[in-house]
């Protein structure tokens, strides 16, 4: 069996961009040469935060609600579809830490933030600690694991951005505010954002905030950036890839290519559902394949955040006889009428208050834009998201169980021992 050195590689990119409710009178004067320095907090990022177990194991089951939310507006049975509420849910929370009333109180219901503000944060801050510590040096054949998130605050220069709020983001979130001008050239500002979103991830989100995204009204960018990069735990040998029929919905028929294996993974199944999970290396990072053998439509239309994690609490390890699909697909939608949909209108508007980040200007999110990639072969899966809100084959013994991905299915990036989902999506057509 050849030895494959492909690595599995994810990149997740939300932000956030606020605009002043009223624009400026008048334009400040062009940017220094070098950059103006960070402002932060004197306080640094608590790296033991006294979180309770049980509620950084909250944060991260709430996040299935929150990626079968966004399924439910934006995902259709026609398409192929991709989200990542993880990413999400880390930029907005940048946010939240300023909103006051009814805007907090919407972001808290419609994104899963729970009732108090500050085991939130907490919570997310230890979520954040437990999967930067998946990353793993590379060993013998098998690369490095890689897992980073970064939060970054693009702030208008001169703005008095209260200190209270500069806490939480540091403490919490290790972000500051990275001074830049959007008054004089709001382009260059876009450009630079860009520029260090593409650095971040690895050159895989390029272009992020399109042209004219950003106005002289913007006050504020907050970013956030998941970078996954790891080999399978056990790889797939190429020579056992071949196509295969792929029954789609309406009963018609593709050919694609399927990866064939025998290999000791998670398997579940249940009254008309089958699930398997494939280590990557480490363990505890998996790929979750979440097929419904009878109605697909029926399933999806019943599946909720309870299931999802029954699901996963029911995975085993067996020898299971593998044969799933390599696929690749982009999606792209606007995340803010879908958080509008949901019932997030108000920081959307302009009663928003995010006066604990700052008193004036007074802020509201103006725009949201949502862009997914996705590919998946024998080394390992390759995905991005970014999001800007204007934020083998050999002789073998009988198998425990057979998994043929045959037709549509759900599909997880899952950590086990956080229970954190970094990825949620369906595959409808895998030669779409």
């Amino acid at each position: 069996m050849q030895s494959l050195s492909m690595m599995w590689r994810g990149v997740v990119l939300f932000t956030l961009v606020f605009a002043s409710v009223a624009a400026c009178a008048e334009e400040t004067s062009p940017p220094e040469s070098t950059d103006p320095p960070m402002v932060r907090s004197e306080l640094t990022r608590n790296l033991t935060p006294a979180a309770v177990p049980a509620d950084v194991a909250a944060v991260a089951r709430d996040g299935y609600a929150v990626d079968l939310d966004l399924y439910r507006v934006l995902g259709t049975t026609e398409d192929n579809f991709l989200v990542s509420s993880l990413s999400i849910r880390l930029a907005f929370a940048l946010a939240y830490a300023g909103a006051v009333g009814d805007t907090a109180t919407e972001m808290a219901q419609v994104l899963r933030f729970g009732a108090d503000p500050t085991a939130f944060h907490s919570a997310m801050n230890a979520l954040d600690l437990a999967l930067a510590a998946r990353n793993l040096p590379a060993a013998g054949e098998q690369g490095a694991v890689e897992l980073m998130m970064v939060n970054t605050f693009w702030g208008q220069e001169g703005r008095a951005w209260l200190p209270a709020y500069l806490d939480v983001i540091a403490v919490n979130y290790g972000a500051g505010i990275a001074p830049i001008d959007f008054k004089v050239d709001p382009d260059a500002a876009r450009q630079r954002i860009n520029t260090q979103v593409a650095q971040e991830t690895r050159q895989r989100i390029q272009n992020l905030l399109p042209e004219g995204s950003i106005t002289t009204d913007t006050e504020a960018v907050l970013t956030n950036t998941l970078f996954l990069k790891a080999p399978w735990k056990e790889l797939f040998d190429p020579e056992g890839t071949g196509p295969a029929p792929f029954v789609r919905l309406d009963g018609s028929t593709v050919t694609a290519d399927f990866m064939n294996a025998l290999h000791f993974v998670g398997y579940a199944e249940g009254p008309g559902w089958q699930a398997m999970a494939k280590p990557l290396r480490g363990g505890q990072l998996q790929m979750v394949f979440l097929m419904p053998t009878e109605d697909f439509l029926a399933f999806a239309a019943a599946l909720t955040a309870e299931q999802i994690a029954s699901v996963l609490g029911a995975l085993t390890t067996r020898e299971v006889m593998l044969s799933v699909p390599k696929f690749t697909f982009e999606t792209s939608f606007s995340l803010k009428s879908a958080l509008e949909a949901l019932g997030m209108t108000v920081p959307f508007s302009d009663l928003a208050d995010f006066s604990a980040m700052l008193v004036a200007p007074p802020l509201f999110i103006s725009n949201a834009f949502h862009k997914t990639f996705i590919a998946v072969d024998e080394g390992g899966v390759e995905a991005a998201a970014a999001t800007a809100v204007v934020m083998d084959g050999r002789g073998i013994p009988e198998p425990e169980a057979v998994f043929v991905a045959e037709r549509p299915f759900f599909f997880m990036i899952h950590d086990s021992e956080s229970g954190a989902v970094l990825f949620f999506g369906q595959v409808i057509d895998p030669t779409a």
